[in-house]
């Protein structure tokens, strides 16, 4: 042991104890401290930036029935989109959409066709895929966007209780057409 004047670092046995007790107690709290460090931050909010894939135009076709759907760039804190489905070269439904930023919340907020309106609310994020849910409407409960690759996507409908589900499989589009 090393002790004062000597060149020892520790006077007495008993000083051997107290550093080691010192040691054990720093390197259990050091390790909390580190790890609070490096716990991750707070979700960040939902952004449009995120759902911006999205952007362009969709169509999805089965025999005589297709299904369009438009999406704006986010702009001033909204994207704006619309759906129009056609079969037999009649339109049998639209809906008017807006996807937006509130409070901290990303809000899908649907308008179709001879319905009363509903706001559904961002659940799941990721690069390739947004879940927006509102368990009190009827159907749909849940609406699921997944990006597939640059030129697809993949949109799904359903009860929110793993029934009822309604897939579609959108192309890229010329918005043009």
């Amino acid at each position: 042991m090393w002790g004062p004047g000597t060149g020892d670092l520790l006077g007495s046995p008993r000083d051997g104890i107290r550093f080691l007790v010192a040691l054990v107690i720093v390197g259990s709290v050091v390790p909390v401290q580190d790890a609070r460090a490096q716990e991750p931050a707070e979700r960040a909010a939902p952004t449009l930036a995120q759902v911006s894939w999205l952007t362009g135009c969709w169509v999805m076709s089965v025999r005589d029935l297709s299904i369009e759907e438009y999406w704006m760039a986010p702009r001033g804190g909204t994207m704006l989109g619309m759906s129009r489905t056609v079969q037999a070269d009649k339109t049998t439904g639209y809906e008017l959409v807006m996807i937006r930023e509130v409070d901290e919340r990303l809000l899908f907020e649907a308008h179709p066709s001879g319905q009363a309106p509903a706001v559904f609310e961002a659940t799941r994020l990721s690069g390739e895929a947004v879940t927006f849910e509102n368990p009190q409407h009827d159907f749909p409960r849940r609406i699921v966007y997944n990006r597939v690759g640059a030129d697809s996507i993949r949109a799904e409908i359903d009860d929110g209780a793993g029934g009822g589900a309604l897939q579609f499989a959108y192309g890229r589009t010329d918005c043009g057409r």
